[in-house]
This record gives structure tokens, C-alpha cells and sequence, in this order.
């Protein structure tokens, strides 16, 4: 595909959203303008892969950075009032979650003795992420950056292989 070709599809991806967001404005209940977006190239399906940070179950595919955008943007979206019609609780976003009012508890243990760490929500979703990219738990991403080690994640990640 040439260049032209790929800008001119993925200004035609914006131009949708664009125009969709127009017919159908936000509402207050509306927060997907506010969620964590993420596009990624997937070698294995060869396109790049949109992800929405609150919403971890759903993922766009397109050959093109914006397009892959656009398309998890319209997809969220399409989700919240899917979610809204049937009465589902609709995830807030995490950058409006205040530390002072909201916090994750996560539990820190090892063997039989643990430690209870209240972490900010912003942290803990931060960790959660990192952690999902290292395909491992974050409360074990959590101790091993509490350790200044990553062989505790390694460790873990090769022995659930």
C-alpha cells in the first residue's frame, strides 16, 4: 500500500469518528472520551492492535496506527452503551480516580506472611498494565520493584510457562 493510500485511509478512519462523534455527541455518561487508549503493532496478525486501558476484553485490528485508534474508540464507546442498556456497571476512568478517594488494596505476600499495601488508583493501574505487558500478576510486579529485583517476576513468569 502506498503512502497516499495509507494517509488517505486513515484520514477517511478519523473523518468517520469525527463525524460520528458530531451525530452522536458525549453525554455525561459517557467517560470513554477519558480512558487510556494504547495502539501497538501485533507481529503476528500483522496490523496494529488498539486496547482500551479499562477495558482490557476489548481490541481493534487495522492496517493502520489511526485506524486501529479510531476503531477502539468507536468499539469503547459502542461498549459503555451496550453496558448501559443492559444495566452493567460501566468502568470509570482510572484518570479520575482521585488517590484521596479512591485507592486499589492490593495484597503483598509471600508464603504465609503478608503485608497489606494501599496503593493510589493511578499507581495501581500503572502497575496492572506494566504488569499485563510482562505477563505476570501485578501484586508479584509489585514485589519485585518493592525488591529493586525483576527476577522475582522473571522467576514467576518462567515457572507459569
Amino acid at each position: 500500500m502506498s503512502v497516499q493510500a495509507s494517509d488517505r485511509r486513515a484520514a477517511e478512519a478519523l473523518s468517520s469518528l469525527i463525524a460520528r462523534l458530531q451525530a452522536e455527541p458525549l453525554t455525561a455518561q459517557d467517560p470513554s472520551e477519558h480512558y487510556g487508549y494504547r495502539v501497538v503493532w501485533s507481529a503476528p496478525d500483522r496490523a496494529f492492535r488498539g486496547t482500551v486501558e479499562e477495558l482490557p476484553t476489548l481490541c481493534w485490528f487495522a492496517d493502520e496506527h489511526t485506524a486501529a485508534l479510531a476503531g477502539i474508540r468507536n468499539r469503547a464507546r459502542e461498549a459503555i452503551a451496550e453496558a448501559a442498556a443492559s444495566g452493567t456497571a460501566v468502568p470509570r476512568p482510572f484518570g479520575e480516580l482521585r488517590a484521596a478517594t479512591e485507592s486499589a488494596l492490593t495484597r503483598a505476600s509471600t508464603g504465609a506472611a503478608g503485608v497489606a499495601l494501599w496503593v493510589p488508583i493511578e499507581i495501581y493501574a500503572q502497575l496492572e498494565s506494566a504488569a499485563r505487558e510482562q505477563l505476570v500478576e501485578p501484586r508479584l510486579l509489585a514485589i519485585s520493584r518493592l525488591a529493586g529485583s525483576r527476577e522475582i517476576a522473571l522467576l514467576e513468569r518462567r515457572a507459569s510457562a
